[in-house]
């Protein structure tokens, strides 16, 4: 129990820092964006998503998200 909520606390922190990216870059509700990070918890991917309107989520060392063309 106590990892999953380590997860679900990891998944929440991943929401906002993707929301904030998504502000700062003007990227409007209801478009989809591409987001990289090192890691995220898997149990938690579609919850990262939906929350986010992440099409796709890709491993790589530096977080970035760009808005879907």
């Amino acid at each position: 129990a106590k990892n999953q909520d380590r997860q679900a606390g990891e998944a929440r922190v991943i929401v906002r820092a993707i929301q904030a990216k998504r502000k700062e870059l003007g990227v409007v509700l209801t478009d989809y964006v591409n987001v990289a990070l090192p890691s995220w918890p898997a149990a938690h991917e579609d919850m990262i998503k939906a929350s986010t309107l992440t099409k796709a989520l890709t491993k790589k060392d530096v977080f970035s998200v760009e808005k879907v063309r």
